[in-house]
């Protein structure tokens, strides 16, 4: 029977108990849903699904409201039954895992306790902030330095940069190990070497010849040991290779730079192979003006005994020739021989003022360079040589069209001193020989004059042309000395070189060679 019967059908009855049990029912499905949807949203909270337990036991709970408004009109007890007795182990199950829950709950933080976490969280953030304040604050005082560090290394670098392309004189950054670290413009014109070519390489190797290199090498690793380097902080004069192998003078100074990693060496240079050449021009032009004062005062001293001498040589000959002349029978042969010497000696005398006049002559006058016969002018020397002594038995061998670009006057003084040198040392031969010739060494044009007469020892060559230096005595060969002195000042004075070849008794062969016309007015 239906539950209403109970309730007599009473309308008022019935409607009472159907819409409390509808109410409870209502309320007991949106209470779980509620539950559900919270403990999705809220992971984080623990023991969420003691949650969805009690919301299972809600829902068992409504669903016997359900089955009481069916009820009232349907009587389906045992439904209604099994329905009460799910929900009869919802709630023991529930109420047993909530007891069991409850010494974990009872764990949980209470609100005053949240409160003071929350304060001590806040003091600590707070605190925590407070130091990230100050280490930003010192960050940014760190940033700001680096940052000015960093501008002042920039315009370090500008500066040196500026100063390295700017600077005249080369400039080197070497390291420790003795590899270049930088090299300005000035160097690359210097050395001939780009930058990007020397950066990294051993300075050694590259601008420093191989003859000095060890020096250099040594140099450094000493200075590795002790500290001290022979060249730091001094200005001095090495020599520098050019990338082309040329080698040239260069003035260096070297100044030390700590830096980190170890010590830097910066090195000036400069090439000072225009100084030297100005230097030597400068002491080429002294020594020029040494020499024409010393040829002035040898001109005046020429001239003086010229002129003091000539005077009392002609009457001391000339007095002694009358004397021969008026009282040679009534002297003995001791008296005559002794005038006879005088008059040889002054004779002598004439000869070496002579030819003190020419050497001077030679060293003043001008040279004036034309087309010159040679072998023709060979040739009237050899017959005045010739007519001087006609008994002797002498072979001229005198090479055809010898011609040559010179002063004719100052050649023809050098020939008649080689040709006659030639005739004075060939007179004790029975059958002599002279020849003048020409030959060619080195693709330069040499005349030379040869002869087979007494010839001398290679050992005193060097004094062939010093004037007053004689390799014979007079008793054996006359002359003044002057001779050969005159020949090396003509071909001096011509631009050229001479030298000589003999042995003794085996004759001598004296060369000269002459400037080409084009240098002719640096060689006079």
């Amino acid at each position: 029977m239906p539950h209403g019967h109970c309730y007599l059908w009473n309308p008022g009855l019935v409607m009472l108990h159907g819409l409390s049990d509808l109410m409870i029912a209502l309320a007991y499905t949106s209470i779980p849903l509620t539950l559900l949807k919270f403990v999705r949203l809220r992971k984080d909270i623990p023991f969420n699904w003691m949650f969805l337990c009690f919301g299972l036991f809600i829902v068992a709970c409504g669903s016997t409201h359900w089955m009481e408004i069916y009820t009232l009109w349907y009587p389906s007890y045992w439904a209604a039954g099994v329905l009460k007795a799910i929900t009869a182990v919802a709630s023991v199950l529930t109420a047993i895992l909530l007891i069991r829950l409850l010494p974990k709950a009872l764990q949980l933080p209470t609100l005053e306790q949240w409160r003071q976490a929350n304060a001590a969280l806040e003091a600590r953030v707070e605190e925590r902030t407070r130091e990230l304040t100050l280490r930003n604050q010192e960050l940014a005082h760190q940033v700001a330095e680096r940052t000015r560090v960093e501008m002042a290394l920039r315009e370090s670098e500008a500066l040196k940069s500026a100063v390295m392309a700017a600077a005249l004189d080369g400039i080197v950054l070497m390291d420790q190990e003795g590899k270049i670290r930088d090299f300005n413009p000035a160097a690359e014109l210097t050395f001939g070497y780009s930058r990007a070519e020397v950066l990294g390489r051993p300075l050694s190797e590259v601008l420093i010849p191989p003859s000095l290199r060890r020096q250099h090498e040594q140099g450094l690793a000493n200075y590795g040991m002790t500290g001290v380097g022979r060249v730091l902080g001094r200005r001095v004069e090495l020599t520098a290779l050019h990338r082309d192998g040329s080698e040239f003078p260069a003035e260096v100074a070297v100044v030390r730079i700590r830096a980190e990693g170890g010590a830097m060496f910066t090195g000036y240079i400069r090439d000072i192979s225009e100084r030297r050449r100005a230097a030597e021009a400068e002491g080429l032009r002294r020594a020029k003006e040494a020499a024409e004062e010393a040829n002035a005062e040898l001109e005046s001293f020429s001239y003086s005994v010229a002129h003091d001498l000539r005077a009392p040589l002609r009457a001391i000959s000339g007095f002694s020739s009358e004397l021969l002349a008026d009282w040679g029978e009534r002297l003995d042969e001791s008296a005559r021989k002794d005038l006879n010497r005088i008059v040889a000696a002054a004779g002598r005398m004439a000869e070496l003022i002579d030819d003190l006049l020419l050497l001077s002559r030679v060293a003043r006058s001008e040279v004036r360079r034309e087309t010159v016969d040679l072998s023709e002018m060979a040739r009237k020397i050899a017959s005045h040589l010739h007519e001087s002594a006609p008994e002797r038995a002498v072979e001229w061998l005198v090479a055809e069209q010898l011609v040559a670009d010179c002063d004719p006057q100052l050649m023809r003084a050098l020939l008649e001193n080689l040709l006659g040198n030639a005739w004075k040392f060939t007179s004790k031969q029975r059958s002599a020989r002279i020849e003048f010739g020409q030959t060619v060494q080195s693709g330069v044009i040499v005349y030379f004059v040869g002869d087979n007469g007494a010839g001398f020892n290679m050992e005193y060559a060097s004094n062939l042309f010093t004037p007053f230096r004689r390799l014979h005595s007079a008793e054996e060969f006359e002359g003044t000395g002057i001779g050969l002195a005159t020949v090396e000042r003509i071909i001096r004075r011509h631009g050229g070189k001479v030298w000589a070849e003999s042995a003794e008794n085996g004759g001598a062969t004296f060369y000269f060679s002459l400037a080409p016309l084009e240098e002719r007015g640096s060689a006079s």
